[in-house]
C-alpha cells in the first residue's frame, strides 16, 4: 500500500473545541482539514451510541474519507494488567470499539501498549502493606487454572495464601465438612480393628468387664487424638488450603501479594511452557529476571497479557460483541486492524511502564502472528520515554518495518506525549522525523498511515499550513526512496522550478545563514552585502533592502 498522510481529531476534552463535539463532526473536521485520512479520537465507548451515527458517517465517507480510530487512553484500557476489574472492563471496552468501528467501515482501532508502571514500583502496597485485590490470569480465567498444570505456579501460589486460604475456609465448608467427615470414618475403622484385634486375645477374655471397658475407652481416646491431630495436620497444609482457595467462589481470584502474585504465577508458566514471549524478551529463571532484568519481566508478562485479551473467546462481551470469536479471529474476519502504539509517559513515569519498547513489542505481534494486529510508532512517545530512534532503530529486526501500520508524528520533544507541536516545512523535525521513517523503510515499512497528531490549541488552518503539508513532503520522498543526504531542495518545500520564488528564497537563506551565530563574532556585524555597500554610504539602506529582491 502506498503512504497515506493524515491527522488525528484530537480530544474534546482537551482542546474544548467544537467541531470535536460527536464523533460525525470529527470525521467532518478532517475533510476540512484537506486529507482524506483522519483518525477519531475516541472519549469514550459511549459515542458510538451517538443517534443517527452511521447515516452520518455513510454521509461523511461519500467525501472519500477513510477513518481509523484511537481507543479510549487511561486505566479504562489496561489490556496488561492482571487486576480482574481491568481485565474485565478492558475487554468488554475493546471488544465494543472492534465491533462498533467494524460496523462503521474504519480501517483500524489503535492501542497503547501500557498504561501502568513496573511492578518495583509497586511493591511498597503489595508486598508492605499487604494491599490486596482480585487477581486474574492472562486469559481472564481464576490463576489455578494454570497452577493445576505447572507445580512451580502452584507453589508459587500458595506461598501467597498465607491469608487469603484462612479466608477461603468459610467460603467453602463443604471441603472442611468432607474432609471431617472421611476422618471421623478412618477413626472409626481404626477403633473397630483396634477392638476387634484386642478381643481376639487371650489376655483380654480373662480380664474383668470393668478393666475391658477401661481399656477399650483408652483405645477409643487416643485414636480420636490421633485423628484430630491427623485433621488439623491436614487442615493446615499446602494442598488443602490450595484446594479451598482454588474452589472458592470469590477468594479464588484474590492472593496476598496481589498483582505481584499473578505476574509471578504467570512467569512460572510462561517459563514452564517455553513461550516465545518469556524466551525472546527476557528468559531465565522468574525469581532473577525479576530482580535483575525487570524491565524486560514487566515486558513479556504485559505482552502475555495483551496476547490473552486477543486470543480469549469465553468472556461476555466476546459472545455479545464478537459473535462469541476471539478479538484476533473477529479482526481477521471483518478486515479491521487492531494496532499497538508505543505509549505516552506521564510525568515523573518515563521509562517505567510495563510495556513500552517496540523491541519488546515486536516479539508479542510477531507470535500473534495475523496481518491484521500491528504496530503503531510515536517517536514523541519513544523519546518521553528515554528511548532514542537513532539509537533504537538499528537495534530493531531487519522485517521490523514490516509489523508497522501507522506513525504518529509531530515535533519530536519529549513532553510527556501530550506536546503533540505541529512539524514546520525546512525544519529539524521533518529531517529527523524523514530520518528515522527511512531506516524503518529499510527494516520493511514500504506502505502505510502519517497521521499529524493535533494537539491542543491547533486551529485546522495550522494543521493544514504546517504539519500536513509537511507529511506529504515527507511521504513524497519515502515513496521515491530518497536517502536522507540526498533529499532535494523541494523537500523543504523550495520550488526549484519556480525561478522567481527560488532566487528570493536563495538570497533568503544567504543573508541569515550567519543567524545563529549573531552576536558571537568579535568584529563589528554589517547586515547589508558587499554590492549594497554604496546604498549604505549614501544613506540609502532601508530603500535598497526593499528592492534587493527585484
Amino acid at each position: 500500500m502506498p503512504y497515506k498522510v493524515g491527522i488525528s481529531t484530537g480530544w474534546w476534552r482537551i482542546a474544548k473545541a467544537p467541531e470535536l463535539l460527536g464523533m460525525a463532526a470529527k470525521i467532518a473536521y478532517g475533510a476540512t482539514a484537506g486529507v482524506t485520512f483522519v483518525q477519531v479520537d475516541l472519549e469514550t465507548t459511549s459515542e458510538f451510541l451517538e443517534p443517527g451515527l452511521d447515516y452520518q458517517v455513510k454521509r461523511v465517507n461519500e467525501l472519500g474519507m477513510e477513518v481509523g480510530v484511537h481507543a479510549e487512553i487511561g486505566e479504562v484500557m489496561a489490556l496488561e494488567s492482571a487486576e480482574w476489574r481491568l481485565w474485565d472492563q478492558s475487554q468488554r471496552r475493546l471488544c465494543e470499539t472492534l465491533r462498533h468501528a467494524a460496523d462503521l467501515g474504519f480501517i483500524y482501532v489503535n492501542i497503547h501498549l501500557s498504561t501502568k508502571p513496573q511492578l518495583l514500583h509497586e511493591e511498597s502496597r503489595f508486598r508492605v502493606f499487604g494491599y490486596q485485590f482480585p487477581v486474574v490470569s492472562f486469559d481472564g480465567k481464576p490463576l489455578s487454572t494454570i497452577c493445576d498444570k505447572i507445580p512451580e505456579a502452584k507453589s508459587v501460589a500458595i506461598k501467597n495464601l498465607r491469608r487469603t486460604g484462612q479466608e477461603a475456609f468459610g467460603e467453602v465448608p463443604q471441603i472442611t465438612e468432607a474432609l471431617e467427615k472421611r476422618y471421623r470414618k478412618l477413626e472409626d475403622d481404626a477403633i473397630k480393628q483396634e477392638l476387634a484385634n484386642l478381643q481376639n486375645s487371650p489376655e483380654y477374655k480373662n480380664l474383668p468387664p470393668d478393666q475391658r471397658r477401661g481399656i477399650e475407652n483408652q483405645i477409643r481416646t487416643a485414636k480420636e487424638a490421633e485423628f484430630s491431630r491427623k485433621l488439623r495436620e491436614e487442615m493446615g497444609s499446602n494442598n488443602f488450603v490450595y484446594d479451598c482457595w482454588k474452589n472458592a467462589h470469590f477468594s479464588r481470584y484474590v492472593l496476598d501479594n496481589s498483582e505481584i502474585g499473578a505476574y509471578e504465577i504467570v512467569a512460572q508458566y510462561m517459563n514452564k511452557q517455553n513461550d516465545p514471549l518469556w524466551t525472546n524478551i527476557c528468559g531465565g529463571n522468574p525469581e532473577d529476571v525479576y530482580i535483575n532484568k525487570h524491565p524486560e519481566y514487566n515486558a513479556a508478562l504485559a505482552a502475555k497479557y495483551i496476547e490473552g485479551h486477543l486470543t480469549s473467546k469465553w468472556h461476555e462481551a466476546n459472545q455479545k460483541m464478537l459473535d462469541g470469536m476471539s478479538m484476533k479471529e473477529f479482526c481477521e474476519k471483518r478486515k479491521i486492524y487492531l494496532l499497538f502504539e508505543t505509549p505516552e509517559a506521564s510525568e515523573g513515569q518515563e521509562g517505567i511502564y510495563r510495556l513500552f519498547s517496540p523491541l519488546h513489542a515486536y516479539h508479542m505481534i510477531r507470535k500473534l502472528n495475523s496481518p491484521y494486529v500491528r504496530l503503531c510508532i510515536d517517536f514523541e512517545h519513544m523519546l518521553a520515554h528515554k528511548m532514542e530512534p537513532d539509537k533504537i532503530i538499528p537495534q530493531m529486526a531487519s522485517d521490523a518495518g514490516k509489523q508497522i501500520l501507522l506513525f504518529h508524528l509531530g515535533t519530536p520533544i519529549p513532553y510527556f506525549g501530550t506536546a503533540h507541536v505541529p512539524i514546520p516545512r525546512g525544519s529539524h523535525a521533518q529531517e529527523h522525523i524523514y530520518r528515522w521513517l527511512w531506516m524503518l523503510k529499510q527494516k520493511g515499512f514500504d506502505g502505510g498511515y502519517m497521521i499529524y497528531e493535533r494537539g491542543g490549541g491547533n486551529t485546522t488552518q495550522e494543521v493544514v499550513r504546517d504539519s500536513v503539508q509537511t507529511l506529504r513532503l515527507i511521504a513524497n520522498e519515502l515513496d521515491e526512496g530518497t536517502n536522507p543526504n540526498e533529499l532535494p531542495a523541494s523537500f523543504y518545500g523550495i520550488s526549484e522550478q519556480n525561478e522567481a520564488v527560488f532566487a528570493r528564497q536563495r538570497v533568503t537563506m544567504r543573508d541569515h545563514f550567519m543567524d545563529p551565530i549573531a552576536g558571537l563574532v568579535t568584529i563589528p556585524e554589517e547586515t547589508h552585502t558587499f554590492l549594497s555597500r554604496a546604498a549604505v554610504e549614501k544613506g540609502k539602506a532601508e530603500e535598497w533592502r526593499k528592492g534587493r529582491y527585484r
